[in-house]
């Protein structure tokens, strides 16, 4: 299978500067009875100031390509370039100033139990010998941009997982990086905790033009906050594109697991459709569509196209990234519908016809 790579000019962003780009990356680690091979030709540009996301199941080798971009794991072969500087040529000392550019958040926070939230915070500050004077100035400031400014004195078994996340965050964003990136940073948390934190990395971002690359297995995590998806697996990246596209239209079979895509959302109850249209007298579709927010469907223009009546069954759209994403499911009174025709015919407001079945 040829590795897909991952190429931002492919998906209208070529007036933005590339920040991190990846050229046939691959990573082994040796196992005890043969070497393993964690990323194979991984290839990808994140633009400057944009949110990338990669989403995969366990053991796909989503930690392995973060922790390649910030030096924590070696390469076997290929090149990594952070604001098209070769990673791999840089000495230890110029390492260390690198990852000054990058800051990190972990899926379980990583906090000192007995140091405050202030101290947490300052931590790398410390570290790198910065007076107390600037390093007060600076916790001051992470800490009112994620909203603990009235924590500073507690310690981390006083909050809550949302707000120990937001420390995470704060501590991360202590050296004004470039780039950050998050390790499953949302898995750890609640339903509510987790929507919080999207949106105080979604405000960053916007706020300071950090470039975000985050894991994740959750595709909910992709679509509220990402801009473009790199869905990878067994080591590979088998698609890419801007979030609404992927969602849209997921054309790998792992994206189409992840996203339940096949799954049907109407519970036929005891009336499943029938396989066979033998003794039937309707014919089940999925109408699935994508247009821009301000073009929506139109249900009657779609239905005139059908030569018998439509029923319609279920109705369901999302909106991401301005677009709207959504499947029309209907009933036609016919049980011979030529769908290459009807595809062709539907073509200009649906992209994929389905059938479901019969009844």
């Amino acid at each position: 299978m040829q590795p897909l790579t991952y190429n931002a000019q492919n998906d209208c962003l070529s007036d933005v500067p590339t920040h991190i780009r990846i050229d046939k990356v691959n990573k082994f680690y040796q196992g005890q009875e043969q070497a393993i091979h964690a990323l194979k030709d991984i290839s990808l540009e994140v633009p400057t100031g944009k949110i990338l996301g990669i989403i995969g199941k366990s053991g796909a080798g989503k930690s392995s390509l973060l922790r390649i971009i910030n030096g924590l794991e070696s390469i076997n072969d290929g090149h990594i370039y952070i604001d098209d500087k070769n990673v791999a040529s840089l000495n230890q000392a110029q390492l260390r100033e690198l990852r000054q550019d990058i800051g990190m958040i972990f899926q379980h926070f990583n906090l000192l139990s007995s140091k405050t939230v202030k101290d947490n915070v300052a931590l790398p500050l410390k570290v790198a010998g910065v007076s107390k004077t600037d390093i007060d100035k600076r916790v001051a400031q992470v800490l009112d941009m994620v909203g603990l400014s009235d924590k500073a004195m507690m310690y981390p078994s006083q909050l809550s997982g949302g707000q120990k996340q937001r420390v995470g965050i704060a501590r991360a964003l202590i050296n004004n990086p470039k780039i950050l990136l998050c390790d499953e940073a949302t898995s750890a948390l609640d339903p509510e905790s987790t929507t919080l934190i999207l949106q105080l990395l979604k405000q960053i971002n916007k706020k300071l033009g950090i470039t975000i690359v985050l894991i994740t297995h959750e595709m909910q995590v992709i679509r509220d906050i990402c801009d473009q998806v790199i869905v990878i697996n067994q080591g590979q990246i088998v698609e890419t594109g801007p979030v609404w596209k992927v969602f849209a239209s997921p054309m790998h079979t792992m994206t189409q697991e992840l996203l339940g895509y096949n799954q049907s959302a109407i519970d036929w109850g005891d009336n499943s459709p029938l396989i066979d249209k033998h003794n039937a007298t309707h014919t089940l579709l999925n109408l699935k569509y994508v247009a821009p927010r301000k073009s929506a469907p139109d249900l009657k223009a779609i239905f005139g196209e059908f030569e018998s009546p439509v029923s319609l069954y279920q109705s369901q759209v999302d909106s991401i990234q301005g677009y709207l994403v959504g499947n029309i499911v209907v009933g036609v009174a016919t049980t011979e519908l030529d769908i290459t025709q009807l595809t062709q015919r539907l073509g200009n407001q649906i992209s994929h016809v389905e059938v479901l079945g019969y009844a």
